[in-house]
């Protein structure tokens, strides 16, 4: 295999994913091996050897092993994969860098495997140890697709040469937040047979009223959403845009910027919200709608109060209201269904600890769910605080310990709900969640901008 070119995509790239291999090959050998109860007995694990699955992709049965076991497995080993191939550098070819990648996924994955011959909690199996190392081959092969491309579109001819403003890439951040939302926990069925029984149920139910729980955290994305997409808007209706944009769309954008965004925000939201008569734990609503629409209007009315040229740093009334909203977002959603327990339930203090016997898809989900619901706090907090203040290092740890409270008050508030179980869990997903916002909005956008150089003699 050959790249396009030498060198790195984005300054940094290599030294940051290597941090970022580290510390993902952390969690995923804390989630394998959790909860952690080792006997070393060289008996024992020639026991569990005796015992282990040692015929790839079959059951002890006989027959296909389990196809969603299979593909989480897959699923988690990819990212490191991606990771891996990035952090190797661009001084070996291709094909050098995919299969030290392939390799060191098997190494990892069969390390694992063999500790958990040690606990009588976890099985050891060749199906595990071929998935993971597939898992990995995929996560380069992405990687290096990704690198030609993105250095084939930057050297094409046609190529629009700009520095994309801060509200398209604000646009592009909350627009996969909200299809991550939408679309959590990703069961996908394409049972025909199943969506054709959602359908009818819609059709027989189409609102669905009920009490809120995760709707107004859902509003709240689409909130910016179209917040942004009216800023971008503006943008295009006024400059044309930073690419080739259609005539007809300059104007109408220049014309209606916030009925071109609140539209343009309701039917994405109204489109994600049918996508899920294809997803097994999901079913769609017209009370859903009525929320997304919600969140829509409040985001082109939040327009008025910090209009293009402005930060919510210049604006922080609307910083704070935001910030209260967001509040009780959350806490509707921590406190679902607002029934007390007979029996409070404590705390949990083990990371994954209550998550690690159920499916990995429910795990990812659940966790993924918590991160993402915390994004635009450290996102927004980002725009709340002046990069050359003082006061700036302030803001974002003021950030954080804001999640922190309002995270764990939360989760130990759930102690005293019905159906409810406090757990650690939500809490590191919550700061998780943050930093990316942070993240994002500071140093992943000057990595954005800086796939999009000026050219010379332009």
């Amino acid at each position: 295999m050959k790249e396009t070119s030498r060198g790195p995509l984005l300054p940094g790239g290599r030294r940051f994913s290597a941090w970022a291999l580290a510390a993902y090959s952390a969690f995923i050998f804390y989630g394998t091996t959790i909860p952690f109860d080792f006997h070393l007995s060289r008996w024992v694990a020639l026991r569990r050897l005796s015992r282990a699955h040692r015929v790839p992709f079959v059951d002890p049965g006989g027959g296909l092993a389990s196809i969603p076991d299979m593909v989480q497995n897959i699923l988690l080993f990819i990212p490191f994969g991606f990771l891996a191939f990035i952090a190797l550098g661009s001084r070996l070819n291709a094909t050098a860098r995919i299969a030290i990648t392939t390799v060191a996924a098997f190494l990892f994955s069969l390390n694992i495997e063999i500790l958990q011959l040690l606990t009588p909690k976890r099985v050891t199996s060749a199906t595990d140890l071929s998935t993971n190392t597939i898992g990995g081959l995929l996560g380069a092969l992405a990687a290096f697709a990704a690198i030609r491309a993105v250095r084939a579109y930057l050297r094409h001819p046609r190529t629009p040469v700009f520095r994309p403003q801060f509200d398209f890439y604000a646009l592009l951040c909350f627009t996969l937040v909200a299809v991550l939302g939408m679309c959590e926990p990703f069961d996908f069925s394409l049972d025909i047979g199943s969506g054709f029984s959602g359908v009818k149920y819609f059709l027989a139910h189409p609102w669905g009223f009920s009490l809120p729980s995760d709707e107004f955290v859902a509003a709240l994305r689409f909130t910016l959403v179209a917040f942004f997409a009216a800023r971008v808007c503006g943008i295009i209706g006024r400059q044309g845009g930073p690419g080739d944009f259609p005539p007809t769309l300059v104007k109408i954008c220049g014309a209606y910027p916030l009925r071109t965004a609140f539209l343009s925000t309701g039917i994405f939201g109204t489109g994600l919200e049918a996508l899920q008569f294809i997803i097994a734990s999901r079913s769609p609503s017209g009370e859903d709608v009525l929320y997304i629409l919600l969140g829509a209007l409040l985001g082109v009315l939040l327009v008025k109060a910090v209009p293009e040229g402005l930060t919510f740093a210049d604006r922080k009334g609307a910083a704070l209201g935001f910030a209260v909203i967001f509040t009780a977002a959350v806490t509707v959603e921590a406190l679902y269904p607002f029934r007390w327990a007979e029996v409070p339930a404590s705390l949990n203090w083990l990371p994954f600890w209550a998550h690690y016997e159920r499916t990995g898809f429910d795990t990812a989900g659940n966790f993924l769910q918590s991160l993402i619901r915390y994004f635009p706090c450290g996102f927004l907090v980002m725009l709340a605080s002046r990069s050359q203040s003082r006061w700036f290092f302030l803001s974002v740890g003021g950030g954080l310990l804001f999640t922190l409270v309002l995270s764990l008050g939360l989760e130990s508030a759930q102690g005293y709900v019905a159906g409810r179980y406090p757990d650690v869990t939500d809490v590191i997903g919550a700061l998780l969640g943050c930093s990316a916002g942070i993240f994002l909005a500071g140093r992943g956008y000057a990595a954005f901008r800086g796939l999009f150089p000026t050219r010379e003699g332009a």
